[in-house]
């Protein structure tokens, strides 16, 4: 098994467009464009990247885009996102007739996007490819 601990890692969330940082309790979800001009770590993470760059990421205070994964905040960024999720709809519930459109869940879909794995570029094994969530293709 590949030790995935070694890796950079960002947690893009490409159906969220905000102008500037929103901050919820310990979340941070900023504009990749901000989280990449404080980052020269993202620079590798984005060479081709699938989603629109006006997309936002997801961080939180003891996590920054481009750091080392770690299984407790990956833990801790999907919990907060669950909240996140229950907190939006619970207030906002969906209805197809809304004026202001049908928000799903799959806007506040989470995708990591994890650093190429240097030991197995000379084997051309690991590799990006095209995924969907059943809304949208990347």
């Amino acid at each position: 098994m590949l030790n995935i601990t070694d890796r950079r890692i960002i947690y893009c969330l490409p159906s969220i467009f905000c102008q500037e940082t929103i901050k919820l309790g310990n979340l941070l979800i900023r504009p990749l464009s901000e989280a990449v001009k404080d980052n020269d770590n993202c620079a590798k993470l984005l060479m081709d990247f699938p989603f629109n760059r006006a997309s936002s990421v997801i961080e939180t205070l003891t996590f920054k885009s481009g750091d080392f994964f770690t299984q407790l905040n990956d833990l801790e960024i999907r919990d907060s996102l669950e909240i996140l999720k229950f907190s939006y709809f619970f207030e906002f519930p969906s209805s197809l007739l809304d004026i202001n459109g049908f928000v799903g869940n799959e806007t506040f879909e989470c995708y990591p996007v994890i650093e190429l794995n240097s030991e197995l570029t000379c084997f051309g094994v690991e590799h990006k490819m095209p995924f969907t969530n059943g809304m949208s293709n990347y």
